[in-house]
């Protein structure tokens, strides 16, 4: 099963109301026998989003915090 960017961006942001059921998820889901992947597309989104200024809907991480 591939996990959405969405969802690891998600993680990322502890207060954000998804972050709790997108934690659970990759938690539960490998608990159920369902084998969790990450593309590289994944990460080059995750990264973009990460170091994206927050009043561009970033999370306004530095490159060393995102890395």
């Amino acid at each position: 099963m591939l996990v959405d960017s969405s969802a690891i961006i998600r993680t990322l942001q502890p207060n954000h109301p998804l972050y709790t059921a997108a934690d659970a998820a990759i938690r539960q889901l490998p608990k159920q026998k369902r084998e969790l992947h990450i593309a590289q597309q994944n990460l080059v989104e995750v990264w973009a989003v990460a170091t994206r200024p927050i009043e561009n809907n970033g999370l306004g991480m530095t490159i060393e915090e995102a890395a």
